[in-house]
């Protein structure tokens, strides 16, 4: 086997390896809050598709909605919903096409 082989071999093997590194970090950081739990909600029958709402507390209602991006839903909103339940009827959607 010539050297160039074996180099190319080398660095195809760190490149593999680096990747299933960053995989795994990813990975960790994704699943670390528990964001991929099934959420409690309801669907509200749309005549382009069921949009998936949640609804907490009680008082006049608060709709929040998501940013705009299609990796964005509702979640967004998981560490501000519990501040405002306790003085608003709380929804938080997710938008036909994220989340």
């Amino acid at each position: 086997m010539s050297k160039h082989f074996l180099k190319t071999i080398a660095s195809l093997s760190i490149a593999a390896a680096s990747v299933q590194g960053i995989n795994v970090v990813v990975n960790d950081l994704a699943t670390r809050k528990k964001l991929n739990e099934q959420r409690v909600g309801a669907y509200f029958p749309w005549k382009y598709g069921d949009i998936f709402y949640t609804e907490n507390g009680q008082g006049n209602p608060v709709l929040l909605i998501h940013d705009l991006h299609p990796d964005n839903s509702s979640i967004e909103w998981s560490k501000i919903i519990p501040l405002m339940k306790d003085s608003a009827k709380v929804f938080a959607l997710d938008l036909l096409g994220c989340g």
